[in-house]
């Protein structure tokens, strides 16, 4: 867990410095033994900053003299840079082992840029020599002294970083902020702000190294600082500049019982400079317990993914989707949620979990919480039955409660898939007295039938009751042979139940003979009838079915 007091101080500390202070800061810069493998490190302080027409300009070894600025091109991709961005220049466009800083990675979505001062779709101008083409004074750091200075596109001074035992007069003469290191750079050595622990770090006096320091086995390309006089300092303002400025909020949902039950609830949004560019979002995590571990910075997760014991329920990149609807909640549990705002993507070149600095930053000390909601449904079912009345069907259920309950919508459905309301009963409200019902199918299907109540709430939402199967199997019999010239014929049953039986009646209507069916072929004699028409009545307690017969 982050410590509340230091989060208190540097989202303080972040919060003024987006409003007040300058927009960008020199963090770093690296001497090579060969300029081609020299670069700049730049970090964002302000959403919202526009670099277009902006300079970038370096000194020479005594800080008495300015070599040829580049000019950051007038594109959009300068504009709208989110604070916590770090931009990461290589002073060549090749590197002495023919290795490309060409456009390595400008996608601004994860919060990282890396590319070369001499690329002329975002740079233009400097001096970068004519032979050897890498040898020129723009950008060539020098060991023994150097200004490493960005200027706005009205040419007004932004931040300066330097190093030289004892400052010349450029770095004298340069506008604050401004840091210099009293001390030569070596090279494979870096120069570099220390601790970086707040935007304070950033300006310091001429002599002595406080807030710089230099270092040639400890780089730390593209990421935080580290020094002895802090090795974390950096890392949590970088950190805390990268995250998005959220509040803390506990929210009441909207719930609906039901199995499945829903779960609604909103939120404010987080501070979002620029929703357009889609940087700024939300995961939700649900538990059943109310105990949620954070998001780790630097990791981007999957709905259906784990955090601790929660679930990631929901992830949306845009910061206006400030709502969340749960449709999959089962009624009588307890549910705990929590909703964090997150700024940037996954690392494009390092992938998910590579860095907590780099890729996906979250604001795990303001958070949205909504409390162990239980859904109660708004009838308690009793019993549910469905059954076979003669040639009817009857349903008939019970209650032990009902709440704001409107109506019963009788369903049916010949698949157990597809349900069609056939009936409805008036509810009875509100009540925690038992209640009975029934309901009445005069026009029952043959074959299978299935069974359900939809129970609807004053407000229009609805619970489902269990599935009763009811078989509904007609009398179905043939007579053969028919017309009959023999000594007996055969009632062949299709289907029978116990209780079914059997009338012969003669064209007068006179009952000629009578027996039960007890199997799907019963032999009936015709030696003591003579020709003529005859009926053949089966019936069981539900039905009849009447055919005729010829015998000659």
């Amino acid at each position: 867990m982050k410590s509340v007091v230091s989060s208190i101080v540097f989202l303080l500390i972040i919060f003024s410095s987006r409003l007040f202070s300058q927009q960008v800061v020199v963090n770093g810069y690296f001497n090579a033994v060969d300029p081609r493998d020299e670069w700049i490190e730049l970090l964002v302080i302000t959403d919202n900053t526009d670099m277009r027409n902006w300079t970038l300009r370096d000194n020479n070894s005594s800080q008495t003299s300015w070599q040829i600025e580049i000019t950051f091109q007038n594109i959009a991709f300068w504009n709208n840079m989110r604070a916590g961005t770090v931009i990461m220049v290589w002073n060549r466009v090749i590197s002495s082992t023919s290795v490309s800083h060409a456009t390595i990675d400008v996608n601004k979505a994860d919060g990282y840029i890396e590319l070369s001062a001499q690329d002329a779709t975002y740079f233009t101008g400097g001096s970068f020599g004519t032979s050897p083409t890498w040898a020129g004074n723009s950008l060539n750091i020098a060991g023994g002294g150097e200004i490493i200075e960005l200027r706005n596109s009205s040419a007004t001074h932004v931040h300066g970083l330097g190093h030289l035992p004892i400052a010349g007069v450029n770095w004298t003469s340069m506008p604050t902020p401004k840091l210099n290191h009293a001390n030569t750079a070596n090279t494979g050595e870096a120069i570099y702000v220390c601790p970086g622990a707040s935007i304070s770090d950033y300006n310091g006096p001429a002599t002595g190294n406080n807030f710089t320091s230099k270092n040639n086995s400890t780089i730390t390309f593209g990421l935080p600082n580290t020094c002895g006089a802090s090795a974390s300092g950096n890392t949590n303002y970088w950190n805390l500049l990268r995250e998005p400025i959220f509040s803390s909020q506990t929210v009441s949902p909207t719930v609906v019982g039901g199995n499945p039950g829903s779960i609604d609830f909103s939120w404010t949004a987080a501070t979002d400079p620029n929703s357009a560019d889609n940087t700024t979002g939300y995961i939700v995590l649900k538990n059943t317990v109310n105990t949620f571990t954070e998001p780790s910075d630097g990791t981007t997760y999957s709905v259906g993914g784990t955090i601790g014991t929660a679930t990631v329920v929901a992830h949306t990149s845009n910061s206006t989707t400030v709502s969340f609807t749960d449709n999959t909640i089962n009624s009588e549990n307890c549910y705990y949620y929590r909703v964090y705002a997150f700024r940037y993507g996954t690392d494009n070149l390092n992938g998910n979990s590579y860095n907590a600095s780099r890729g996906r930053a979250y604001n795990t000390t303001n958070f949205v919480s909504v409390g162990c909601l239980i859904v109660v449904l708004p009838v308690h079912f009793g019993f549910f039955t469905a059954e076979k009345k003669n040639l009817n069907v009857e349903v008939k259920w019970s209650t032990y409660s009902e709440l704001n309950n409107k109506l019963f919508n009788v369903e049916r459905s010949s698949d157990g898939e597809n349900f069609e309301t056939i009936g409805t009963v008036v509810g009875s409200g509100t009540t925690v007295l038992s209640q009975a019902y029934n309901w009445i199918d005069y026009e029952p299907l043959e074959g299978n039938s299935y069974y359900r109540l939809r129970q609807v709430d004053n407000n229009g939402h609805s619970n489902f009751s269990t599935i009763v199967l009811v078989s509904n199997e007609r009398i179905n019999y043939t007579l053969f042979p028919n017309p009959c010239n023999s000594e007996f014929f055969t009632i062949k049953c299709l289907n029978f139940t116990d209780g079914t039986f059997y009338e012969m009646f003669d064209s007068n209507g006179k009952k000629v003979t009578e027996g039960i069916i007890n199997t799907t072929n019963i032999i009936v004699p015709t030696t003591e009838v003579t020709e003529g028409l005859y009926f053949i009545r089966v019936y069981n307690g539900n039905e009849t079915l009447l055919k005729s017969l010829i015998i000659d």
